[in-house]
């Protein structure tokens, strides 16, 4: 049986976090049963009419080819995300918070809009994986650090909530940094890790960037042939990376780690989104 399953829920608050993030929280009946896995695990939020969430919630296994077989006009909009928390309720029950990165954009923007302006009430579909079923753990995971005694995770505001769920389950003993570049001096946060994990943060209001983190930055020329960068590691003994964000920026820093010498095998590289792209 497949990890991932559909939950039918609805929005019943929001608050805002920073200039660049709102975190929603999502009710539903059985949601109890969501995984509670967090780290970097990928669940998708399905966006649409309250009948097309009606007719997918009678196939909450078979949902993606019943999803497909909508037309067009009436198929929900479909935006992948990071929970950061999951909390059971009574019963079968249970509340999932997102946090859900907010920028200006043009054309379509369905996850920030329902973020932003969805009335609370509005349903939804979740797609996440079920505690208890082969695989819940590791399905949709990208963060693989085995045996890693350093680490470096780096990441912009979409990656954010990915790496904070990372950071808080980090060993005590474990070495290395975390960069997060965000758009604006607000997005800066707490986040809980290791006293040897270093945190730093670069703000693009006040022109810094997370660039040149594998030593001297040399000019590169990184050809953008379209897609979404995504190449997943596993970690063996030593060092381990995870870089994820903005598909363009990925690249850049994949064209650094490459001249410094970096090993493939010892870093994943991850495009959540392309700058130009209709998203959000």
């Amino acid at each position: 049986m497949n990890p991932y399953r559909l939950y039918l829920l609805h929005l019943t608050q929001r608050r805002v976090i920073s200039t660049s993030f709102v975190r929603i929280t999502l009710a539903g009946e059985d949601l109890g049963r969501c995984s509670d896995v967090l780290l970097d695990q990928r669940v998708k939020l399905l966006l649409g009419s309250p009948a097309s969430l009606t007719d997918l919630g009678a196939s909450v296994e078979e949902w993606y080819p019943a999803w497909q077989n909508l037309p067009d006009e009436c198929r929900p909009a479909m935006r992948t995300y990071t929970l950061v928390a999951v909390r059971p309720g009574p019963g079968e029950a249970g509340e999932v918070d997102i946090d859900v990165a907010v920028h200006p954009v043009e054309g379509l923007a369905p996850g920030m809009d329902f973020a932003l302006h969805a009335p609370l009430g509005t349903p939804a579909g979740l797609v996440a994986a079920e505690v208890g079923r082969d695989g819940y753990r590791d399905v949709g995971v990208a963060w693989h650090p085995g045996p890693a005694t350093e680490v470096l995770l780096a990441g912009d505001e979409t990656a954010l909530p990915a790496i904070a769920n990372i950071a808080a389950t980090l060993d005590a003993g474990i070495r290395g940094r975390i960069v997060l570049e965000v758009p604006h001096e607000d997005d800066v946060r707490p986040l809980v890790a290791p006293e040897g994990v270093a945190v730093s943060w670069r703000v693009r209001e006040r022109g810094e960037r997370a660039v040149g983190l594998f030593g001297g930055r040399e000019e590169t020329n990184v050809s953008d042939d379209g897609d979404l960068l995504w190449d997943e590691a596993r970690g063996g003994e030593g060092w381990y990376g995870w870089i994820a964000g903005e598909a363009g920026w990925v690249r850049e820093l994949r064209a650094e780690a490459k001249t410094a010498g970096i090993p493939r095998a010892q870093i994943s590289f991850m495009g959540y989104w392309k700058r130009g792209a209709v998203g959000g």
